[in-house]
């Protein structure tokens, strides 16, 4: 094996892409909660303002960007029967809406004092609602629930006002039974509020985790926003558990939920004035399809090298789009994780871009090869190779370029690796590259059908291809997926396999 095929295959940890947003989320949660401890660990820093009128001005304002959040969801919502975001949005709405209860019932400004229970029961409440939507928008419904529900999210939305406003009328109209709850020193009231806390913190931390994987696929900065705001919402609720009111840690947590919130305002905002639709800016924070994920986030480097391809020749643009889909279907039904499905498409976009050193007498002859012209295709995986080791951060997509040609019986080139020497990416891409080649149209030849590619590559299996990657290209297909390719290939406008 050559030294650039062993450093080619050492790659990059698909997790080394995570560690600056995780050391960003690090800071996030972490400077809020070493403040609020630091303050608590000090009396004289942490001195008592007692300010019914700021409280109630500083939580209203934190509402309204809640319920201003959570009315642009869900027109959002409804108009794209999207499920996870309707949950987003109830989540947005249960936090405006308890926490507007929570204002309005701040003893010595609109009321006496004997609403206490609600005051405290509120602020509770909203960071319950708020983990909760967050995690079961992370987590998505059982399919069933979520089919039946897609076609009703209106009366879901409907229903959650209703429940809101029931809360509203009972917390401002009965505050002698918020007083019995068990938070604010009531019996009972320690369990309660740390059970709340340990499951909110889960929950939470699910979100976070979700949104960061969406983030670096999609490049979107929706998820960062969504990520940020359960990270605040969770230094938010530990402020809230480990403070005394009135104090100035106490005051901490409802300044991170309007950071938290703002955040998310801020990310609208900042995409709306940037030309992008309202509909788009949502639907990128609950990407259930991980193809519509990566072909947010390729990285400019790539489109810019596609782009040069496509102005080169428009078959190689359109081929290499078409198995960087088909590889990442691959990849999903071999179990590979997302961020690795990044790298595996953004390879596969570029496996053939050594090709630009290539002639374009030899590219595009519409006969046969002389064995002096194929020697010349050959050097495109090296070629292309090099050029991604130029190119800081593209160490794993090299690996595809290099070795896409590898055959598992270890008669490819360039370095004649066999078996699993070849990575895994390089071998769900020779699938898709061969299947893709075989079903298009090229001046020497038509493109073979779908059954006739099959049979080939069946043939192909355990020789020129890993079974492994054969199989799991016959399981995606056999899933229904609905392929959609561009017009100008002929034969295969649109594949359904089942």
């Amino acid at each position: 094996m050559s030294e650039e095929a062993r450093h080619a295959r050492s790659g990059l940890p698909a997790g080394l892409e995570m560690l600056p947003l995780l050391a960003r989320g690090a800071a996030l949660l972490g400077l809020p909660l070493a403040l609020t401890f630091a303050l608590r660990a000090r009396q004289d820093w942490n001195p008592t303002f007692a300010s019914p009128t700021f409280h109630f001005y500083v939580v209203s304002a934190l509402a309204l960007l809640s319920l201003a959040t959570a009315l642009m969801a869900a027109w959002v919502s409804v108009a794209a029967r999207d499920v996870r975001l309707s949950l987003l949005t109830v989540g947005f709405l249960g936090i405006g809406a308890i926490m507007a209860v929570h204002g309005l019932a701040t003893p010595g400004f609109l009321v006496e004092h004997g609403y206490h229970g609600t005051t405290a029961a509120s602020a509770y409440f909203a960071h319950l609602v708020g983990a909760w939507m967050l995690g079961l928008s992370a987590l998505g419904l059982p399919p069933r629930a979520s089919a039946w529900l897609r076609s009703r999210l209106w009366l879901l939305l409907a229903l959650a006002v209703a429940l809101f406003g029931a809360y509203a009328a009972l917390a401002l109209g009965a505050p002698d039974l918020f007083q019995r709850l068990p938070v604010a020193g009531q019996p009972g009231s320690d369990v309660f509020t740390w059970t709340m806390l340990a499951v909110d913190v889960a929950l939470l931390t699910l979100a976070a985790g979700r949104a960061a994987i969406s983030h670096v696929l999609s490049r979107a900065a929706m998820p960062a926003a969504i990520g940020a705001a359960a990270l605040f919402l969770l230094a938010s609720q530990v402020t809230l558990q480990v403070t005394q009111p009135w104090t100035l840690a106490w005051w901490l947590y409802h300044f991170y939920l309007v950071l938290g919130m703002g955040t998310v305002v801020r990310a609208v905002v900042s995409e709306y004035l940037g030309g992008k639709p309202l509909g788009q800016i949502f639907r990128e924070l609950v990407y259930e399809d991980v193809l519509a994920q990566v072909r947010q986030g390729l990285d400019d480097s790539v489109l810019a090298l596609a782009a040069a391809a496509e102005a080169r020749d428009r078959y190689t643009y359109e081929h290499v789009t078409r198995v960087a889909e088909l590889s990442v279907l691959i990849g999903q039904a071999m179990g590979l994780p997302r961020l690795r499905l990044r790298a595996l498409a953004q390879g596969a976009m570029l496996h053939d871009v050594g090709k630009l050193y290539i002639s374009d007498l030899v590219l595009q002859k519409p006969d046969k090869l002389t064995p002096e012209e194929f020697e010349q295709i050959k050097r495109h995986p090296a070629l292309g190779y090099e050029l991604l080791m130029r190119l800081k951060g593209f160490e794993r997509e090299a690996l595809v370029v290099r070795h896409h040609h590898e055959w598992f019986d270890g008669s490819g080139y360039p370095d004649g690796l066999r078996g699993e020497e070849i990575p895994l990416e390089a071998r769900i891409v020779a699938v898709a590259d061969m299947y893709d080649a075989l079903t298009t149209d090229r001046p020497y030849r038509p493109a073979y059908s779908h059954e006739q590619a099959m049979a080939i590559i069946e043939k192909e299996s355990g020789t020129h291809l890993d079974p492994a990657c054969v199989e799991a290209f016959r399981r995606a297909l056999g899933e229904g997926r609905v392929l959609a390719f561009p017009a100008s290939a002929r034969g295969k406008k649109r594949l359904t396999a089942s």
